[in-house]
């Protein structure tokens, strides 16, 4: 018997949690929604923990097509929920929260995406009404038991039930930085480097060291090197490594300046500065053509990088005029409400 899910990830990169969901949960059929994979599997909630680039779990009610964008479009949700059969995704609920009560309360959570002639909210209490009808369940915005997502994008909307409150997500931040990565998206920038045994994986400015912890504990038979010149950085980096129980070489370096022999690198995996939350444009204009011309130098020919950056013009002019870089593709990504690119690059043998 199929379970129906879906899974919340880091939009533009479905494509690794669809990859990751047919090796580790056996799924079946999957449909890629942005920043959703909607997939079945005979696997119950419990044995879908382990998952690394999702953000939270939730058992599928629902996806439908259609809804309207005009006001009428508040009645059309109330009686398109109330008519559901929840009991499926119900069921998932009880498998995964044994101990919650016969009556439980609940919120909906709404997103929307797209021009709306009502809100966020008038969507949660259009759902919730029908909810409520049909089960008699209270309300309780806080103290919920249950909860229930509906994500209207444009006229489609995708209804599920929360199976991981707390998110797969929170893990192995225990001290944040200046601007880390969520561990999903690190997870899948180190992915996408296809990190293989024995291979020297560095980060050259890895601020807390997520991406490092996120590739050591999925390809544990590397050797990953992390290194900042921020030494406040690094004390996060120290204490988020400890918590993670992985095993990372940690430095204190300049990325402009790398204390590594030419070529002796498999794979660089690095959050570049955006100019944002850290540095400038007008910085990153003079930083970012010698931390890719030290790239190169220490990567190994055939060497892959996984760059994250938003400063996508920049990256292009650095790129076009070095041709030891070969680009393999680039994946438009959202960091945060902010538009990014990832470069999947290697160096040229």
């Amino acid at each position: 018997m199929s379970n129906g899910y879906f899974v919340t990830c880091p939009p533009g990169l479905e494509f690794l949690t669809v990859e990751e969901l047919s090796e580790s949960a056996g799924a079946g059929r999957t449909e890629k929604l942005r920043g959703k994979v909607i997939f079945q599997t005979a696997r119950g909630p419990g044995e879908l923990s382990h998952l690394r680039s999702v953000f939270y779990l939730y058992a599928h009610v629902a996806a439908v097509e259609g809804v309207p964008l005009d006001a009428g479009g508040l009645e059309y949700l109330e009686r398109l929920a109330e008519g559901l059969d929840w009991r499926p995704a119900l069921q998932l609920w009880r498998q995964r929260f044994a101990d919650a009560p016969q009556t439980p309360t609940f919120r909906v959570t709404a997103r929307r995406g797209g021009e709306h002639e009502y809100k966020s909210q008038q969507v949660a209490a259009a759902v919730g009404a029908a909810v409520n009808r049909a089960f008699g369940w209270p309300v309780d915005l806080t103290g919920y038991d249950l909860e229930i997502l509906a994500h209207l994008n444009g006229d489609a909307l995708v209804l599920g039930v929360n199976l991981t409150p707390d998110g797969l997500h929170r893990r192995h931040r225990v001290v944040h930085g200046h601007a880390d990565l969520k561990p999903p998206l690190a997870y899948a920038l180190a992915r996408l480097a296809e990190i293989r045994p024995g291979e020297t994986v560095v980060d050259p400015m890895c601020g807390t060291a997520m991406i490092s912890i996120e590739a050591a504990s999925a390809w544990p038979a590397g050797y990953h090197i992390a290194g900042d010149l921020d030494a406040e950085e690094l004390e996060a980096a120290r204490t988020n490594i400890a918590a993670a129980a992985v095993d990372i070489d940690l430095r204190h370096w300049d990325a402009r300046e790398l204390p590594l022999a030419s070529d002796s690198v498999d794979a660089i995996v690095c959050d570049m500065p955006f100019g944002r939350r850290i540095g400038s444009n007008r910085e990153n204009r003079r930083l970012y053509p010698i931390v890719l011309a030290e790239m190169a130098r220490v990567l190994k020919p055939g060497g892959r990088a996984v760059l994250l950056t938003q400063e996508r013009r920049l990256m292009d002019r650095c790129l076009g005029r070095d041709l030891r870089w070969l680009r393999r593709d680039r994946h438009r990504v959202n960091v945060g409400g902010l538009l990014a690119g990832v470069y999947r690059l290697e160096m040229r043998k």
